[in-house]
């Protein structure tokens, strides 16, 4: 088995996972992973009737340089205040 379908089998297991332990529904979980493929950050295949889900590559880089340059902003706006 080649490396993209075994990523795509776990991620697969994981949207099962994510059912089960959050106890939130099948369509629910669908929904969030689709407003997450919307917004670039997982990547979809459909398969007969189900769409599997993996993290698109590199896509939480440019969120986690934000999230760095918004904690620089706040410690230098600690410092100001003393």
């Amino acid at each position: 088995m080649n490396r993209s379908v075994r990523s795509w089998m776990r991620l697969r297991k994981t949207w099962l996972l994510g059912v089960e332990r959050t106890g939130l529904s099948g369509p629910t979980v669908s929904h969030h992973l689709k407003i997450l493929r919307e917004a670039g950050f997982v990547e979809g295949v459909r398969v007969g009737r189900w769409t599997y889900y993996r993290l698109r590559p590199g896509a939480l880089e440019g969120v986690a340089q934000a999230l760095l340059k918004l904690a620089k902003k706040g410690r230098k706006a600690l410092e100001k205040v003393g």
